[in-house]
């Protein structure tokens, strides 16, 4: 059984390789507390990254995205039951504006490229980059972005403080 660390210093989550290939640190998921899967979570609702169709053996398989990151923190299909469930019991006054449910082949893309997080206490600081373009030649755009999260009790957080740089889109 592996030894998990507390994250009291900047721990990267997620990031991407090259342009294109996501990357899940499984050994930190794996060491998560249900308040830091929370917050991490949180970012999955507003931004995807490589979300494919789901491959189901019957045509249930329309409409629902598999993505790697809201996948890998154990939240289902994107923007479906669980994933918004876990995002309404965690944060009833915070929940994020909208969902995201483009997949990998949409003209236009708004994604998670870097994420890592800290606790300390009981605040978890989610620091994130996003880059968002238009199709082939159309524009680009990128920011970041840093969430601070409070615990309230058992499986309740409040966003404390959301502070952006560069030219993130309205929701």
């Amino acid at each position: 059984m592996s030894s998990c660390t507390p994250h009291d210093r900047p721990t990267k989550l997620y990031w991407t390789e090259g342009c294109c290939t996501p990357v899940v640190a499984k050994d930190v998921v794996a060491c998560l507390s249900e308040a830091e899967r929370a917050a991490v979570g949180h970012v999955s609702a507003e931004l995807v990254s490589h979300c494919e169709s789901a491959e189901l053996p019957t045509d249930d398989a329309r409409g629902h995205l598999d993505c790697p990151y809201t996948s890998a923190l154990g939240f289902g299909y994107q923007c479906e039951d669980k994933h918004r469930e876990l995002l309404r019991r965690w944060f009833q006054e915070d929940m994020p504006s909208r969902c995201s449910q483009k997949p990998a082949t949409a003209y236009q893309q708004e994604v998670l490229v870097e994420l890592t997080f800290a606790t300390v206490g009981t605040r978890t600081t989610v620091d994130y980059t996003a880059a968002g373009t238009t199709g082939p030649g159309g524009k680009s755009w990128g920011w970041t972005e840093t969430l601070v999260f409070e615990s309230r009790g058992a499986d309740r957080m409040k966003l404390v403080r959301r502070t952006t740089k560069g030219n993130r889109p309205k929701a």
